[in-house]
């Protein structure tokens, strides 16, 4: 598994220490025991495994350079190429090949996907099967065009549509409709006023509950007083402070 790792991205051979510790820790989170169904990292650790952080061994990547004082057009990233994950966090390991070191890093971006498989063009897919719309007089009709490579043989002969078309084909375009402008006028006419229209413009607040107001009514005291000797002669107050002298007995305080 490591030599394949290692030769399918024609990575140096001095990164087989790399190599193989991912190899191990892949294995561990993917592979099943025998009779167990369960991962060695799930039998040791009684939980199933992420995988979803997982990359392609080898891949070109970008890391951001955020250790070093950056002008305005200088490049905000280096490239260089995924060999592992971290041992003791959730980051990337990047080797750089001018440097020759190895980093732990988790600013980058890893490109792990095959770019030759994305970057298709007419020479590519030249014997793939096209579907067009054909448009005739007497309705529309769909045929299919194959396109052959230039270094066919001569002596091959490609098939032909059982229907012949004597007119030249013109590819149909469906026609969208634009999205209609959104245009708030700023001022309405009075037929589109809802309520009264001399009422003045009233803003969003918090509606108030008049039923809880009423209901702490009938604990507040209407007598501020300022003295002690003010306090005991109000039996609300003395209840209070009977109250509080019982509570800090309970608590000892």
């Amino acid at each position: 598994m490591t030599r394949t790792m290692i030769n399918s991205k024609d990575l140096p051979h001095t990164l087989w220490a790399e190599a193989v510790n991912t190899a191990c820790y892949v294995s561990n989170r993917v592979h099943l025991r025998y009779l167990t169904h369960k991962t060695p990292y799930e039998l040791w650790k009684v939980r199933k495994p992420n995988v979803h952080y997982f990359r392609e061994f080898g891949s070109r990547c970008h890391v951001l350079k955020d250790r070093e004082q950056l002008r305005r057009f200088d490049s905000r990233s280096m490239e260089g190429i995924f060999v592992g994950y971290s041992k003791n966090s959730h980051a990337y390991k990047v080797f750089f090949k001018n440097a020759n070191i190895v980093i732990e890093t988790v600013n980058v971006e890893i490109a792990d996907q095959n770019e030759d498989f994305h970057k298709l063009d007419d020479e590519h897919i030249s014997s793939i099967q096209k579907r067009v719309t054909v448009s005739t007089e007497s309705g529309t009709s769909e045929a299919t065009i194959i396109d052959t490579p230039e270094d066919t043989p001569k002596g091959l002969s490609i098939e032909e549509s059982p229907e012949e078309m004597e007119e030249p084909y013109t590819k149909t375009q469906e026609s969208v409709p634009k999205a209609p402008s959104i245009r708030v006028q700023k001022n309405h006419p009075a037929d589109a006023i809802v309520g009264y229209v001399k009422e003045g413009m009233k803003s969003r607040g918090k509606k108030k509950n008049y039923g809880d107001m009423v209901k702490f009514v009938c604990y507040t005291s209407l007598v501020e007083p300022r003295k002690v000797e003010e306090a005991q002669k109000d039996e609300f107050w003395i209840t209070v402070m009977q109250e509080e002298f019982e509570q800090s007995e309970r608590n000892e305080v």
